[in-house]
């Protein structure tokens, strides 16, 4: 038996433990008031961090795509 059905098998296995786990937590209740402010506020800072993160990351996409396309028509 090839090893790849092994891998498969684990991949499986793996994505199946972690839905059982993602579903066990969001079943749990939020917590009090105050720990339902300060998660949101955990949210929101993390939501502003990523918006900021994934705007670098494209500007710096657009400028690799640009260069490569200029190399690409002067035949580099």
């Amino acid at each position: 038996m090839s090893i790849m059905y092994f891998v498969a098998f684990g991949s499986v296995l793996a994505l199946a433990f972690a839905a059982s786990k993602f579903y066990q937590v969001k079943r749990e209740p939020p917590g009090t008031e105050e720990m339902v402010k300060i998660s949101n506020a955990v949210s929101n800072g993390a939501s502003a961090y990523l918006r900021r993160q994934y705007k670098g990351v494209a500007v710096f996409f657009v400028v690799i795509f640009a260069i490569l396309i200029a190399m690409a028509f002067m035949a580099f």
